[in-house]
Order: C-alpha cells, then structure tokens, then sequence
C-alpha cells in the first residue's frame, strides 16, 4: 500500500468534520435569528398563531364529543320513543275504561255517576299516581290551543249534526233567548258582583276597573251540561226540556267565546298604542254591536260551506261509488268552516254549529247508504272520543295543579264567591227568560222545567280553556277557581240531575207523540215551498229516506219493523211503527218493501 493513502484519507476526515461543524453553527446561528426575529414579532401574530393551534385542539374535542353526543341522542330518541307509546298505551287504556263504563250506564241507568264524572273520576287517580310517583310531566297539562283546534270541532259537530231538527228549529225562539239574553244577564251579574268584591280586597282580580270581572264572568258562563243531557236521553225526558238545555248549551259556548274576544281585545297587556285602557260601560254596548255582527258573519259562514258540499253531492252523484271521497268531503268541508271562522276572527263554533246542520239536513241524504251509516257512526265516536279526553285531562289537570312545582294559584274565597254567583246567576237567568217566554208560548216552561235547567247549568271545559288565555297575572286565580267550579258541579249538579228528573215526573213516554207530531210536518229548515221547489233541488235532502225509530238521522235498515219517515205522506206508517196499530200492517209491508235490502 502506498504510503499517501492513509495521509489522504486522514485529510478527508478532517475535511468532512471541519465541514460538519460549520453547518452546525450555522443551523445554531439561524436557529438564534429565528428567536430573535420570534421576539420582535407583534403580539397579535403570536395570539394569532395560538388561536389557530386552539382552534385545532377544540376540532379535534368537537369530533370526539360528536360521536359521544350521536350515542346519547341514539339513546333519547329510543328512550323518548319507549316513553310516547306508553303514554299512548296508556290513553287507550284510559278510554277503553271509559268505554266499558258506558256500556253499564245505560244498561244499569247509574245516574248518579254520569259518563263525564266517570272520566273525571278517572283522570283525577291518574293524576295522584303521576304525583305520588314523582312522574309529573307538563305535557300532559290542558292546552288551549290543542282543545279550541283539536278536542272542540268534534264535540261541536257532533251536536250540530246529532240535532234532532224538528224539535229545535220549533223552539229556536226559545233558544236563542236562553243563550243570547241568558248570557248576557249572567255576565252582567256575576261580572259586576265580582267587581265588587275585587274592590274590597276580597278576590284577586283587578280592582281599577271591571274589564277582568266581566271577563271572568263571560268565561264562567259556558254551560255544558254533557251529564245532563246523556242522563235525559237515557231516561226519554220531556222534548221541549231536551231542545233547550241542549240548544242553549251549543249556542251559549259560541255565545261566551265570541263575546270573550270582544271583551279581550279591551285588555291593556293586548291593546297596542296604550298602557291602559279604560274600560267604561258604554263600551259594553259597543261588544254588544260587535258581538251580532260576529254571530251573523258566523252562521253566514257555516252556511256557504254546507250549502257548497251539499250542492257538490248533489251535483256529482257519482262520487256515491267512492265512499272515501264522501266521507273525507264531509269531515274535512266541516272542520274547514270551523277554521275558516276562527282565522277571520269570528266564532268557529257557531260557524261549524250551522255547518254541520245543514251538512245532517242536504247533504247526508245524497250520500250512499253505506257512507251515511259510516259518517253518522263516526261522527258520534270522535265526538265522544273528545268528550272523554277533555274531562280526563282536567281530573288530571285538578291534581297537578296543587303540586308545588305548579304555575297555578289557588284562593278558597275566590272558589266560594265564584260558585255562589254561578248558582245565583243561573237561577235569576232561568226564571226571567222563561217567564218572559211564557207570555207568548202556548207550551210552557213549568216551575220543574226551569229547576231542572237551572240543575242542568253545569260549567265545562270551554270554561277552563278561556280562563287559560286570560292576558293578566289574575288568570292563575281564574284558571284554578274555573277548573273548581267546573269538576263541582259537573260532579254534584250532574249527578242529581237524574233523580230529580224521575222525581219531578218530567221522564215519561212522551217523546215518541212529540215526534209524530213533529213528522207530522215537513222536517225542513226552511219554509215548505222554499225548500220543496228550491232547496231540495238545488242540495239533495230528505224525500221519502227511511229513519231509524229514536234517530235524529235517517238511516235505512231492511227488516227492522220500526221505520218511519220524513214525510207526512206516511204519517200511518209512523203510527203503525211506533204505536202498533194493527189497522196499518199493510201500509207497513208496503213500506218495507221499499226499503232497499242491499244494505
């Protein structure tokens, strides 16, 4: 090996270390540059440079804490799920119960617990076990909204379509004076007398005027005697007695909404470009002014939306081949009038009351028969259906009410003062309109008629969803005492009414004569010529329709012995059907021989 060789390499390492050090003080120098510059940098570029790196870290926490959240909302869906079919469960529960019970009232006639106290009852334990279980939800408290929009339409269209037509419209004079003129004087006098006791201290309401009282005693004024009039049809109570309880009660809710709303639109928390207004009584004439303009656009409008689908079945009697169209015309053109009403701020009720006569009277005689027995049948089951949720959602709304936790406020005196008006009230407002009444009725309104109407002035649930929407801090005192008065004398008023009917002997046969006398005329809403050359033609309606003995509507069924019919034509068949008469049995075979039997 030549000597130069390791001397070259031994120069090469040399060379390589030499090298190697220097670009580590240069990597060192910038390195300490860096930091220099690093400290003559602005203090927002730092913090800028910081947030960004924050920014990173929390990205990177969202997405761990995102699946974390996608399990727990997995969980709460199931889990909320679980929970609404239970309470569903529940509910159907609940109404089967209801259920079973009305089956054993009409069959045993208990009189003394009506279907309504029955619910009542029934939501009244649910609520105690909800609040001896710690299990009090809010959802489950009394909306107004979900009643006026929800739980109301059926139960009125149930009434308006479940008329008996002949005897109301014969007493319509009677019924609108019990419901319009009753009103007002049981406004008039439980909204002043409370105003009275407000401006000693006694009651919690507004002392510096009488807009609250009179608003309190509009809402107060609702009847709803359900018990009452479930009780009279079970014991076939005198007819004109029937006609006006149940007539005043329908128009008398349309009656206190309307009139509420005039009164409410007075309210300084809902009157806009004012902190106070003063409510003065000439004011009061002017709601009055407000009020019949309201009750006439109201029924005008019930009655071009029943007018419209009658003409429509009429005019189109091919749908008769599809009875899912004739069915869902005739629900969804009612619940369409009630809507119509409540958005033009008028009263949907009376609109949807109207409405579902006139759809009873033209346009359920233009429907196929299968559909008329398929309209009628649920017709009465929604609307029971309803009845029944109402009054077990305040038995449930009585117990948790009291909870600590509760926005409701109670006042004992309020309570006593609230009813001892309701029962004075009534009791002046029955005795002045049926002795005014009576001075031109040829039947009149007996002393045990006008006791058992003034037993039959039950308050309902229209009640209690008005005092909800009362716009002041007094409508928590309002809501608890409504709701009070409500279960108190639908449980007791309600309850005796039964036995005082049989004890008054106004629970005879003599419904069965009213009705052959009534169908001794044209069972028209209108005059005869008017609805025989015009109306009939025009709409549809009743001809020669077979009607079930004890109905309001008519329905035929072959081979049931008892059917009579509409027209005084067939007046004997009538009396053969009801009262047996054996000179008639051929024109009764004629009869039935009419009746179509592909039914």
């Amino acid at each position: 090996m030549s000597p130069r060789v390791p001397f070259v390499c031994l120069v090469w390492l040399l060379a390589a270390r030499t090298w190697a050090a220097r670009q580590s003080e240069e990597q060192t120098d910038k390195q300490i540059q860096t930091m220099g510059t690093q400290k003559n940098m602005s203090l927002p570029t730092v913090l800028n440079g910081g947030v960004h790196r924050l920014a990173d870290i929390r990205r990177e926490h969202r997405d761990v804490m995102g699946g974390v959240n996608s399990l727990k909302q997995a969980e709460d869906t199931t889990t909320k799920h679980y929970v609404t079919g239970m309470n569903a469960l529940w509910f159907v529960m609940v109404l089967g119960s209801v259920l079973v019970y009305k089956y054993y009232f009409h069959k045993y006639k208990l009189l003394q617990i009506p279907e309504s106290v029955a619910s009542i009852l029934i939501g009244v334990l649910i609520g105690v076990i909800m609040v001896l279980a710690n299990s009090y939800r809010d959802d489950i408290i009394f909306h107004p909204e979900l009643f006026f929009y929800v739980l109301l339409p059926p139960i009125i269209f149930k009434a308006g379509f479940g008329v008996e037509k002949t005897l109301f419209f014969e007493n319509i004079g009677s019924v609108i004076a019990f419901a319009f003129i009753g009103t007002l004087i049981s406004t008039l006098i439980i909204g002043f007398a409370l105003f009275g006791f407000a401006s000693y201290g006694i009651v919690p309401i507004d002392r510096s005027n009488a807009l609250e009282a009179l608003m309190f005693g509009t809402l107060i004024s609702s009847t709803d005697p359900v018990s009452t009039v479930s009780i009279m049809s079970s014991l076939n109570t005198n007819p004109m007695l029937h006609a006006l309880i149940f007539g005043e009660s329908v128009l008398n809710d349309a009656v206190c909404i309307t009139l509420y709303k005039v009164l409410e639109g007075y309210h300084p928390f809902l009157a806009s470009g004012a902190n106070m207004v003063e409510f003065q009584l000439h004011d009061f004439g002017k709601c009055m002014i407000i009020f019949v303009g309201i009750t006439l656009v109201s029924i005008m409008i019930g009655a071009i939306f029943g007018l419209s689908c009658s003409w429509i079945s009429n005019r189109f009697p091919m749908v008769k081949n599809h009875p899912e169209i004739e069915m869902g015309m005739t629900f969804f053109v009612a619940y369409a009038s009630y809507c119509v009403g409540e958005i033009a701020d008028m009263s949907g009720v009376m609109s949807l009351f109207f409405c579902a006569i006139i759809l009873a009277h033209y346009h359920s005689h233009n429907l196929s028969e299968s559909s008329k027995i398929a309209v009628e049948s649920s017709v009465q089951t929604l609307g029971f259906f309803a009845e029944t949720t109402v009054f077990v959602v305040l038995g449930i709304t009585a117990v948790t009410s009291i909870v600590p936790k509760s926005d409701y406020k109670w006042s004992p005196v309020f309570l006593c003062v609230g009813l001892l008006l309701c029962l004075v009230s009534r009791a002046i407002q029955v005795l002045f309109v049926s002795n005014f009444l009576n001075l031109g009725l040829k039947e009149r309104i007996t002393g045990r008629m006008q006791f058992v109407m003034w037993l039959a002035g039950l308050r309902g649930a229209v009640s209690f969803a008005l005092s909800l929407q009362v716009p002041a801090e007094s409508s928590k005192y309002m809501a608890t005492t409504t709701l009070a008065i409500v279960i108190i004398t639908t449980a007791l008023q309600g309850g005796l009414s039964g036995m005082f009917i049989q004890k008054l002997g106004l629970s005879s046969n003599e419904k069965d004569s009213m009705e052959i006398a009534a169908r001794k005329r044209k069972n028209t809403v209108l005059c005869g010529a008017c609805e025989e050359n015009i109306m009939s033609r025009v709409f549809g309606g009743s001809g020669k329709t077979p009607v079930l003995d004890g109905s309001s509507h008519p329905i035929a069924v072959s081979g049931n012995p008892k059917l009579v019919y509409d027209d005084e034509d067939d007046e004997h068949a009538v009396s053969a059907s009801l009262l047996g008469e054996d000179d008639h049995k051929a024109d009764d075979l004629e009869t039935v021989e009419a009746v179509p039997s592909n039914i």
